[in-house]
């Protein structure tokens, strides 16, 4: 688990143990350490004690809470001043079976697995909040007015 300062800004929901350490490992090539849980009652307790996450993969079916209820949850939480988190829900099933249902518990986006590196890097690109790199030019009349002051 990340603390305040180390913190991860991606949360990986995935009870399959190979296919969570492959999701994480793109994501650590292409963005950061993700944060990662194998249970929706892990979820919960990770979007409860860490700052806001910004993306959120979602398998659906996990073993104790379906993917579905814990989006639902955390959008619950998400009313009571958490900041909403971009919940993209993965799914080995058609999504023709599970894509209204998830939507409506408040999912984004749902996705068949696996994902490619590409559409990781996709999806973080989109929904990451770009950073701004801001730099500060000091003209001879800044330094002119510095020195007579």
């Amino acid at each position: 688990m990340n603390t305040q300062q180390n913190h991860a800004s991606i949360l990986i929901v995935e009870d399959n143990p190979l296919v969570l350490g492959i999701h994480a490992d793109m994501i650590r090539d292409i963005h950061s350490e993700p944060d990662m849980a194998a249970t929706g009652h892990g979820a919960l307790l990770q979007v409860r004690q860490n700052p806001p996450y910004r993306i959120i993969f979602m398998d659906i079916g996990l073993p104790d809470i379906d993917g579905i209820e814990v989006a639902a949850q955390i959008r619950a939480l998400e009313l009571t001043g958490h900041r909403k988190a971009v919940i993209i829900g993965l799914t080995g099933l058609d999504i023709a079976d599970v894509e209204a249902e998830c939507l409506a518990a408040g999912m984004n986006l749902v996705l068949t697995k696996p994902i490619s590196q590409e559409k990781m890097k996709q999806l973080i690109d989109a929904y990451m909040p770009k950073k701004v790199k801001l730099s500060i030019v000091r003209t001879d009349d800044d330094l002119a007015t510095a020195a007579e002051g």
